[in-house]
């Protein structure tokens, strides 16, 4: 005999009390039968994807960098602990206006480097802090860029039942403006624990 549409499949067992009743306990890997994360206020993983996380989210602008601080609960009592607390960084696009990154910055369509970020090495703009920074090109009288710049920081940490505040991860977006119309985007994300 193959199993068909007609199996059974066994998705919920009865738990009898104390008192008599029948309590479910629902089997599977369905998303209403996961609970939702810590510090929510969602019945189930399902409700928590469709609504979202209780959060506390504070954002400001630092030295031209958009920054936001993220706490996963609902509640604003300094000494609540156990929740996950995001601290994102987001930096402009070299296309942009603002800044590039933490040594350079666009001023009435001019770069500007800050004071001993640069070297010149050549034909080369050198980061002190990259490997290459920008090539200049005799022959088109302009700029390449050849150089990797960070666009956004992400950093994942956790406040300890101790009230110690925990780097679990971060992820890196960088990007990478190619000389020939080819810009890549990268992520990459480092464990810390």
């Amino acid at each position: 005999m193959s199993a068909g549409n007609e199996a059974q499949i066994i998705s919920m067992l009865k738990q009898k009390s104390d008192n008599g009743d029948f309590n479910p306990l629902y089997l599977g890997p369905e998303q209403r039968y996961i609970g939702a994360l810590r510090k929510s206020n969602n019945n189930n993983i399902e409700e928590q994807l469709l609504l979202g996380v209780d959060q506390i989210i504070t954002s400001w602008n630092e030295d031209n960098v958009e920054r936001e601080h993220i706490e996963f609960r609902d509640n604003e009592d300094p000494d609540e602990t156990g929740y996950y607390i995001l601290d994102s960084y987001t930096y402009e696009e070299i296309f942009g206006t603002g800044n590039i990154n933490e040594d350079t910055f666009i001023e009435d369509n001019a770069l500007m480097f800050n004071t001993g970020t640069v070297q010149q090495n050549g034909d080369k703009l050198e980061g002190l802090k990259d490997d290459g920074f920008m090539v200049i090109d005799n022959d088109e009288n302009s700029l390449l860029l050849s150089s990797t710049f960070v666009l956004r920081k992400d950093i994942l940490k956790f406040k300890q039942n101790n009230g110690n505040i925990l780097d679990v991860s971060q992820k890196i977006t960088t990007k990478k403006y190619g000389n020939d119309g080819k810009d890549i985007t990268k992520e990459i994300i480092t464990n810390f624990l």
